[in-house]
């Protein structure tokens, strides 16, 4: 087969695809922005992943004997496979569960790249960008309605002699997201490592990182 009679065929799979690519663009970066865990590549890889399974269920019921009535369940397990990722994102712990949103935009995002795969693209950028619309706009709504942060400052100082509190400092300041800053950190004439940090003390889901430093320095 000729390039000039692949490429007939082959644009409408490439334009899904480019479209699949720039729905999981869309919503990625306003996770990486955030400095969520499933970021820019998970969402692009989970978009432009649910596309191709979709196109190849689409690809089954046209050319392949008796996969007319299997083809469906690809788009099936699109929904029970993506589950376990969006599993991975939902922590449980003493300060409550943590990772809901993320995990529900992973499920949405596998959505889209199904949506586009079908060869409805536009309705798929369209979901892309209410999705975005979802996680900023509301999320500052949401902020307005429960007021201003507090903001307070915090020292922590860990001594030479704590190898593993300070590998879990370490960690800790790598996952920290906003309203909480790092303001700075610093070793001293001793040898201590010293860390400042801006917290809000008004919001539960703010004052988290507080629960963290205490099972560090517990």
């Amino acid at each position: 087969m000729t390039i000039a009679e692949w490429w007939p065929a082959a644009t409408p799979v490439a334009t899904r695809m480019a479209a699949s690519f720039l729905c999981g663009l869309l919503v990625g970066l306003e996770r990486e922005w955030k400095g969520k865990p499933a970021g820019l590549r998970t969402n692009v890889l989970i978009c432009l992943g649910a596309t191709l399974f979709t196109l190849g269920s689409e690809y089954m019921a046209k050319h392949v004997a008796h996969a007319p009535q299997e083809s469906t369940r690809i788009a099936a397990q699109i929904v029970s496979g993506v589950g376990f990722i969006g599993a991975g994102a939902i922590l449980r712990s003493n300060r409550g569960v943590v990772g809901l949103t993320t995990a529900a935009t992973i499920w949405l995002v596998a959505a889209i790249g199904v949506l586009v795969g079908m060869g409805q693209v536009a309705l798929g950028v369209l979901s892309a960008v209410m999705t975005v619309v979802t996680l900023v706009a509301l999320g500052t709504i949401e902020r307005k309605l429960l007021g201003p942060c507090e903001m307070h400052t915090l020292e922590v100082s860990l001594g030479p002699d704590q190898p593993l509190a300070r590998a879990r400092l370490e960690a800790l300041l790598e996952a920290v997201q906003w309203p909480t800053r790092v303001e700075k950190v610093a070793t001293d004439d001793a040898g201590r490592t010293v860390v400042v940090f801006s917290y809000c003390s008004r919001h539960a889901a703010h004052r988290s990182v507080l629960w963290d430093l205490g099972q560090i320095l517990d």
